[in-house]
């Protein structure tokens, strides 16, 4: 772990690390009506799956943990592989090394895993992904192998899935984004599509409480993912991290003064 690094927490984290929010949305994925949250405990795991936004919520409780990961942009179809590095790392942190090697079974917390895709890439209500099917060739029978799966939802507001209507938190959640989209897609710039967009959502009584006591907060996260997002269009060879920094400053700069974010990508392209 880079001590240096600054991780920035989007806006999905923000919301759902909280406590209520959280079992309210596990109660809509899981069909379960979990009431007792007492023994729940938010963690977090630097620098596994996410280098520099998080956005990855974590409860542990006795017997389970769950991980729900937000993917805004496109799918990530190494996310069984990514999440293999993250379970064990977890394991790893929570039992300790060197009861593995120990006589007696240790009993593990049982992994409930799901991705939330909030993308606008055209992609299926839900989808299973697997780490098998990344291997090279098919395991064979008589050896013993792994695999793990990924269930995926697609959450985008506009698909109506009925995850949204079960979960009042996703589903206005999901309007935000949808709004600050619609809102740049029409030609404003960023800043005004995020401050027309939680304007929006204040006046129409959407996620109100949580909007007027993180106002600010919430306006800088938005801003950062959807600068992060203008970025990843212009990917360079030399990583993501390091072409964030190089570019974060001229995206402020261009956003600022008015570029939609076509504008700010044909620019940024073009000084590569």
């Amino acid at each position: 772990m880079n001590p240096d690094r600054d991780y920035q927490n989007s806006l999905f984290v923000a919301l759902f690390s909280e406590l209520e929010p959280f079992t309210h949305l596990y109660n809509a994925l899981s069909d379960e009506n979990l009431n007792n949250t007492s023994s729940f405990r938010f963690i977090s795991l630097e620098d596994v799956l996410f280098r520099l936004f998080r956005k990855d919520v974590c409860f542990l409780s006795e017997d389970r943990f769950i991980l729900l990961i937000e993917q805004q942009y496109t799918i990530n179809n190494n996310m069984p592989l990514l999440l293999l590095d993250y379970i064990a790392t977890l394991y790893n942190k929570l039992s300790g090394h060197e009861r593995f090697f120990r006589n007696m079974l240790f009993k593990l917390p049982t992994p409930e895993v799901i991705v939330l895709y909030n993308g606008v890439d055209s992609f299926p209500d839900e989808k299973i992904l697997k780490l098998s099917d990344a291997f090279k060739t098919p395991p064979k029978k008589q050896f013993g192998s792994i695999d793990l799966t990924v269930r995926v939802i697609n959450i985008n507001n506009k698909r109506n899935y009925p995850i949204l209507i079960k979960c009042k938190e996703l589903y206005e959640y999901s309007i935000i984004i949808d709004k600050v989209r619609e809102n740049w897609s029409l030609g404003s710039d960023l800043i005004n599509s995020v401050d027309l967009a939680l304007n929006y959502c204040i006046e129409n009584n959407i996620l109100v409480d949580f909007l007027k006591k993180n106002s600010l907060d919430v306006r800088d996260m938005l801003l950062r993912e959807f600068e992060f997002y203008i970025i990843q269009q212009v990917r360079t060879e030399e990583g993501m991290e390091k072409t964030y920094k190089k570019y974060l400053s001229q995206v402020k700069s261009l956003s600022e003064k008015g570029y939609t974010h076509e504008q700010i990508i044909d620019i940024l392209k073009k000084g590569k």
